[in-house]
């Protein structure tokens, strides 16, 4: 009786596969944290922009610091 010939079972295409599977995971994973590091860059700025922004009216008098001594 003739046996049906088996191929070899090639190892490669799922080292290729699990390569490019965990390519793209860690893609994505680089993509968010960089999404989630540009909001918290904008939500600072925000709030700089908040708190270094004061009314004209309580902004500290501007004075010569060269003339310290009543000059």
């Amino acid at each position: 009786m003739n046996e049906p010939s088996q191929q070899p079972k090639r190892k490669w295409p799922w080292f290729l596969l699990a390569g490019v599977i965990i390519f793209l995971v860690s893609n994505a994973f680089w993509v968010y944290r960089e999404v989630q590091r540009v909001k918290w860059m904008k939500s600072q700025r925000d709030t700089n922009a908040v708190l270094f922004t004061l009314p004209p009216g309580s902004r500290p008098a501007v004075s010569n610091a060269v003339s310290t001594n009543g000059r």
